[in-house]
């Protein structure tokens, strides 16, 4: 598992959350993960407008 808990913010306060990313194989039972994404990521993104 990996977290956030421990960043700070700029000013040094911490987040006004936590973020927790799992191992999936780390995980019993769990079915496998698709072989292609469920959506299609959106159009443009991460580009600028013109």
């Amino acid at each position: 598992m990996r977290t956030n808990f421990f960043q700070e913010r700029a000013g040094g306060e911490p987040h006004d959350y936590v973020s927790m990313k799992f191992d999936p194989q780390a995980i019993p039972d769990l079915p496998p993960r698709p072989a292609c994404p469920a959506t299609p990521p959106a159009r443009g993104r991460g580009r600028s407008p013109p």
